[in-house]
């Protein structure tokens, strides 16, 4: 944009009105350092519990500063330079962050397996258009993606918040300036026009963010326009800042300690379970408010947690740490050959190295050279003398922070991958001694006991051919210390990419009338309903419903498992949507009256409402809905048992043994139950863990095919392979039944 790009108004030239200091305010920079802090600590140890309003108190300091200085242009000169604001913001925010997506993106190919790096990559392109809050908020409410891995840019959202702001606002501004004009009078009536329409932005903001927060928890948190207050009362204090200087410097120190107060109070009282950013997010946003405030046109007495050398300096290099931070947490810190204090401590030496390193001799020095300001300007720019030592130092520190970083993983994994070995052959001999044991009773233990008796009682489920190939296959797996030929094939399960097709069956939007499959002319109509689970076994019955005889009417919903107890949901929305499908499922099972109910739930049961363990609520809900089938015969499917996260597990340096998971105890005392309330109301129990695990330890990769995409969703090729036993396991049921 051109130099001439400006906004003029007068040709007089007053002194500014404006009280607003242009000096450097070390109390700001405290809250920056306390706001970076907090961050930290959240992503680092989850504690404290509401350290995420960090980003909340950037908003307010941004919209502050950036107003203040539009303000005080327009003031001094009659004009504001678009060219020189978007010039700063750039010489400001990309260098950083050019910085950071270019490592980030190049360690993510390094350390994870290609599908999530080519996710990061995306990541990346969204980040640097300034886009990555839509993109995180999109797959966050995507049903499939909502559990997936972290991505290691997720923070850049906010800084994608900020900078639409900043597209916009200034924008706004002029419109409002120009309309009002500079009065000649009356200095204070530019101000009282820009102060109305940010109140009034802020306000809608404030109120879209109190319906989104209700509505969509997730899109609130990540959207622009649920946001924008937080920026704006920030500018709305700087443009009232000729009112703070009535402010008495005897209560100015008063104000700034409750605001602290306020601030302290917000990071412990508040938690992710709360509506946030509405109305939660006005504890720390007005604290943060009146800190600046009480610090406008006067000395900032008493204030030394901010003010002081230390917490000046974290807020100088705040925004290279907040970037360098959550890069160094998701990627290296599983690497990481420690565990414990000693881990996180290594972590937070890592991230602050690279923010030092890359402040000065990065961000802060293209801040202050001449990039953007012409050709002219870079014939007189010389580089501090400083720098080249400090720049060889800075190699120096990277160069052996690298090899150490390298020996000690590669070590590590060696050491990792020798553990993994003799897990292995302890697997093997475990496998040995529990066939050993069914023939010879006197030699169990008590775990292979407990392991037997579940066999049992669905051996003769598993007694067909097919069931039995895939048994032996599954403890085959079990031995695998390399990825071998299904590497590949893993990667793209971790991508998501073996996700079934469901179409529209699933979501709210279903058209219920479309949601068929298998012959028209069956003999049976069957019901299947539950939650994801429910659909994501679609795969696995699709090929088997001709054998079957089977008309399939799907009737599940993401989300929503099918038992009669409450879920917590995190809107009273998706609560009243999921009761109203349960209350038409049960509605269409009275007044149809299908054959076959076929009920497949999640494996990892989510919060519930009442009193007890959710266990037992769960259990109760289980046999409340199997009560309500009237003449249609019920059949739970159990899920494959869910723990280890493939998309997460699965990196370039992973094997199937640190993949493999567990039959938790959630797990055996939730199908425990399930079976005893099959027992007690006549419905069948297809138990399908034999399809999934042995001796309570499930692969991640069966005859070379990944089990799952994510910890609980089966893959559309294992749900293919498994058909044909779980044809055999719910005929026998049925036969049994009969």
């Amino acid at each position: 944009m051109p130099s001439g790009a400006t906004m003029l108004r007068s040709d007089r030239r007053k002194k500014p009105s404006s009280p607003a200091k242009n000096g450097f305010r070390l109390d700001i920079q405290g809250l920056r350092a306390f706001a970076v802090i907090v961050v930290i600590l959240d992503h680092l140890l989850g504690w404290p519990s509401g350290g995420f309003v960090g980003v909340d108190i950037f908003f307010v300091i941004s919209g502050f500063l950036i107003t203040g200085h539009l303000m005080r242009e327009w003031e001094k000169t009659g004009k504001i330079s678009f060219w020189n604001f978007y010039k700063g913001r750039i010489k400001r925010i990309l260098p950083a962050a050019t910085l950071v997506l270019a490592v980030t993106v190049g360690a993510s190919f390094l350390l994870l397996n290609k599908s999530r790096a080519m996710s990061v990559l995306w990541d990346g392109v969204w980040a640097t258009l300034f886009s990555g809050n839509w993109r995180f908020a999109s797959t966050g409410t995507d049903y499939f993606q909502a559990d997936g891995p972290v991505s290691p840019l997720q923070h850049f959202w906010s800084l994608a918040v900020e900078e639409q702001f900043y597209f916009v606002w200034p924008w706004l501004m002029l419109l409002a300036l120009i309309l009002v004009g500079r009065s000649q009078s009356a200095k204070i009536r530019p101000r009282i026009i820009v102060g109305l329409l940010i109140g009034a932005i802020s306000a809608a903001s404030f109120a879209w963010a109190m319906f989104e927060t209700i509505a969509s928890p997730t899109m609130a948190y990540f959207s622009t326009f649920s946001r924008a207050w937080e920026l704006g009362l920030g500018a709305l204090l700087a443009v009232a800042s000729p009112l703070m200087l009535k402010i008495s410097n005897g209560i100015r120190p008063a104000l700034a300690w409750i605001g602290i107060a306020g601030m302290v109070a917000s990071v412990f009282v508040i938690s992710s379970s709360m509506a946030f950013p509405a109305p939660t997010a006005l504890l720390p946003v007005l604290s943060t408010v009146l800190v600046i405030a009480s610090g406008i046109g006067g000395e900032q007495k008493y204030l030394a947690p901010l003010t002081n050398p230390g917490s000046a300096y974290i807020g100088n290099i705040s925004y290279s740490l907040y970037l360098w931070h959550f890069p160094v947490i998701i990627l290296l810190g599983p690497l990481l050959p420690w565990e414990g204090v000693l881990s996180l401590l290594v972590q937070v030496v890592i991230m602050v190295l690279a923010a030092v390193i890359a402040y000065h001799l990065w961000e802060d020095t293209i801040r202050k050279s001449p990039w953007l300001n012409g050709t002219t300007a870079w014939k007189s720019f010389k580089l501090p003398t400083w720098y080249r030592d400090a720049s060889l130092g800075a190699l120096a520190i990277l160069t052996v922070s690298v090899i150490g970083i390298t020996m000690l993983v590669s070590n590590n994994q060696q050491a990792r991958m020798n553990s993994e070995a003799r897990a292995a052959e302890a697997i093997a001999t475990k496998l040995d001694e529990s066939k050993k044991s069914a023939e010879s009773p006197t030699n169990e233990s008590a775990s292979l006991v407990v392991e037997k008796d579940r066999m049992a009682e669905t051996a003769s489920l598993t007694a067909g051919s097919e069931a039995k190939a895939v048994i032996a296959e599954v403890e085959k797996a079990l031995t695998m210390t390399s990825w071998g030929t299904a590497e590949k094939a893993m990667s793209e399960a971790a991508g998501g990419k073996s996700t079934p097709a469901l179409g529209s069956c699933g979501n709210e939007a279903a058209a219920i009338s479309q949601c068929f499959t298998g012959p028209e002319n069956a003999s049976k109509t069957v019901v299947l309903t539950g939650d994801s689970i429910s659909i994501s076994w679609l795969s696995a019955l699709n090929p088997i419903l001709d054998e079957l005889d089977w008309r399939l009417h799907i009737r599940g919903r993401f989300g929503c498992p099918f038992v009669g107890a409450e879920k917590v949901f995190d809107s009273e929305k998706d609560a009243q949507s999921c009761a109203e499908h349960k209350a038409s499922v049960l509605d269409y099972i009275k007044t149809e009256k299908p054959d076959l109910v076929l009920i497949a739930n999640t494996a990892a049961i989510p919060k519930l409402k009442g009193e007890g363990s959710k266990e037992s609520l769960w259990v109760k809900g289980v046999e409340n809905y199997l009560g309500k089938m009237g003449n249609s015969q019920a059949i739970i499917l159990t899920p494959a048992p869910a723990d280890k996260n493939m998309s997460r597990c699965f990196t370039a340096n992973s094997s199937p043994v640190a993949c493999q998971g567990e039959q938790t105890a959630e797990w055996t005392n939730i199908t425990a139950g399930e079976r005893k309330a099959a027992q007690k109301s006549g419905a069948l129990f297809v138990d399908s863990s034999p399809l999934f695990c042995a001796i309570n330890l499930c692969p991640a990769v069966i005859n070379e095919i990944p089990v799952k995409h994510d910890a609980s969703h089966i893959t559309q090729e294992y749900g293919e392979y498994i058909s044909p036993a779980l044809a055999e396991m719910i005929q026998v049921a049925i036969a049994k039944k009969n």
